[in-house]
């Protein structure tokens, strides 16, 4: 058994449920239809109670309350929905680690920004199958909370590692756990089954020139810029785009999901 399966194996953490897998086919199927979604949706209670809270909360007025999962679909919108329910499912695992409510509540916040700006990018480029791309972003840290579980002490060191600026959290990472968050979150993702893709730009995220990989590389800059604005420092600049409009447009749908998912 290699150390990345192990360390997840120990770390235990609650996988999500299942529908979310049928989620992502239905996202990366261009023939998926709001009919598709909305039946999807409705076979599950505690899903269709969610679908409900998540757009009563983002999209509606006390005097126009949404009462139906196949109208709360229409109104959010097919991509719209299953990014707030795949941000709803996550959430859930991302707080399950018990006594480090405050480190969790930096991390999400950290990766539905990333998820956020990622998924404006995109649409920048009008890359193919964008909605990848915030789930992508969604998932890219998800290897700290896996570290975080498995021994919380030593991820803590870590952690004051990084802020210090004695090391980059990886090589710290590396020093304390023989393995870094990239490897453990990729892994963790192939063991949930998730798409191949979104595994292998969690671990790439911290490498943004190691392939010609759109994808890969567009989650290493989303998640740069997610910490530029996190850290007050200037947005880095480049060539090809607008880092300043690339943010305008994520924050408004940061604040959409924000809304839905719960997030304060």
């Amino acid at each position: 058994m290699t150390l990345p399966h192990t360390i997840v194996r120990e770390a235990d953490l609650p996988s999500p449920s299942p529908i979310l897998n049928h989620l992502f086919d239905m996202m990366f199927d261009p023939n998926t239809s709001l009919d598709d979604l909305a039946d999807t949706i409705s076979t599950d209670a505690g899903l269709s109670a969610r679908t409900l809270r998540s757009a009563n909360a983002a999209f509606s007025s006390p005097e126009q309350k949404i009462e139906n999962v196949r109208d709360a679909v229409v109104r959010i919108g097919l991509i719209t929905t299953i990014h707030i329910l795949t941000a709803t499912e996550i959430k859930a695992v991302f707080f399950s680690v018990p006594g480090h409510h405050g480190d969790m509540q930096q991390l999400w916040r950290h990766n539905l920004v990333t998820a956020c700006i990622a998924d404006a990018y995109a649409h920048h480029y009008d890359f193919e199958k964008p909605a990848r791309w915030f789930t992508g972003g969604l998932l890219h840290d998800i290897g700290r909370l896996v570290l975080l579980r498995h021994d919380p002490v030593k991820y803590t060191d870590a952690v004051a590692r990084e802020i210090s600026g004695e090391q980059a959290i990886c090589d710290a990472e590396r020093e304390i756990f023989g393995i870094s968050h990239e490897e453990v979150g990729a892994e963790l993702m192939t063991l949930w089954q998730f798409p191949d893709e979104i595994a292998e730009a969690a671990y790439h995220h911290d490498q943004p020139f190691v392939s010609h990989d759109d994808f890969r590389t567009g989650i290493c800059i989303a998640n740069e810029l997610a910490k530029a604005l996190e850290s007050d420092e200037p947005l880095p600049k480049h060539d090809d785009f607008s880092a300043e409009k690339i943010i305008a447009e994520a924050g408004e749908k940061y604040e959409v999901m924000k809304k839905a998912s719960g997030t304060s």
